[in-house]
C-alpha cells in the first residue's frame, strides 16, 4: 500500500480545480470539478484521507474508486457521495466529482479556453505502473506547489 497526495493548489467555478499528485518521486497533474459545497456529480470531493481501490468501470475499464469519509463506491451504501472515480479524462467538463490525471497542463483551445490535463490514460497507465493496480491511501489537500 502507497501513500499518494493530491495536492490541489487553485480552484475556479467555470475552469474546475488543479493539483498535483505525488508518490514516490512520480509527479502528475490532477484536473477535478471546482468546490461547490460537496454537491454529487458537480463538485470535487472534500479534503481529507481516502482509500483508491481498484475497480471495472464499464465506460473507462479499469480505474479506482475513491473510498472514505463521505465518499463511497456504491449509492446503495447511502453515503453523501458515491462512484468517484480516478479516470482518463482532459477537462473537469468531463468529470462528475470524479479526478483525472495527466502528464502536463493545458488550456482547451476552443471558445471555452478551459483548464486541461494531456495525455490522461498514459498518465493513469504511469501511475498503475508506479504503485500497482492495488488499494492505496490518498491524501487530498490544500497548498503550494
Amino acid at each position: 500500500m502507497k501513500d499518494i497526495t493530491i495536492t490541489r493548489y487553485v480552484s475556479d467555478i467555470q475552469q474546475g480545480c488543479r493539483g498535483q499528485l505525488h508518490v514516490d518521486g512520480l509527479r502528475l497533474h490532477t484536473i477535478e470539478r471546482p468546490w461547490i459545497d460537496n454537491r454529487p456529480h458537480i463538485s470535487c470531493i472534500p479534503t481529507g484521507e481516502y482509500y483508491i481501490e481498484p475497480t471495472q468501470s464499464p465506460k473507462y475499464g479499469d480505474v479506482w474508486a475513491i473510498v472514505g469519509g463521505s465518499v463511497s463506491r456504491f449509492k446503495e451504501d447511502y453515503s453523501a457521495r458515491f462512484a468517484c472515480l480516478f479516470h482518463p479524462a482532459n477537462y473537469a467538463s468531463q468529470l462528475e466529482g470524479c479526478i483525472a490525471v495527466g502528464r502536463s497542463t493545458g488550456v482547451r483551445d476552443d471558445a471555452e479556453k478551459s483548464w486541461a490535463v494531456w495525455n490522461s490514460k498514459d498518465a493513469l497507465e504511469g501511475l498503475v505502473d508506479a504503485v500497482g493496480f492495488d488499494v492505496h491511501r490518498l491524501t487530498i489537500r490544500w497548498g503550494v506547489v
